[in-house]
């Protein structure tokens, strides 16, 4: 079952673009947690600025994927305000941590557990059954 799974991954890689883009934006965080200092902040804005504003374009891709045609639009719509409401509590919850004994590496890490989390949902979904 296992392996059957892992070729459905393989066989569809374009299906899979919302999982690479929180790849990205995974691995643009990464470089300020291990590398503190002005090279680390450079690095991350570029590589999480490249993979961010993917974000909208493949809440678009899961919603075509997992809806019918009929719900794409109030689909795309639900998908932005759950991205509306993240980005708004997103930076409280971690700024909270932040303050807190963790650090802002704590708030960091936290980003990169919840995007890890996502990565992996948004992996294994699978497309909605064809109806007759």
């Amino acid at each position: 079952m296992l392996s059957a799974r892992r070729h459905d991954i393989l066989a569809e890689p374009a299906a899979h673009l919302p999982a690479v883009v929180t790849l990205v934006v995974i691995i643009g965080v990464i470089p300020v947690l291990i590398w503190p200092g002005l090279l680390g902040a450079l690095v991350s804005a570029i590589i999480f600025g490249s993979g961010f504003m993917a974000g909208p374009t493949a809440a678009t891709v899961v919603a075509k994927r997992t809806l019918p045609a009929s719900a794409w639009t109030s689909g795309i719509a639900a998908l932005t305000v759950a991205f509306s409401i993240g980005q708004g509590v997103g930076p409280v919850i971690s700024g909270a941590i932040s303050d807190s004994t963790w650090g802002i590496a704590g708030g960091l890490w936290l980003s990169v557990a919840l995007l890890l989390a996502a990565g992996i949902v948004v992996l294994f979904q699978r497309p909605p059954k064809a109806v007759d």
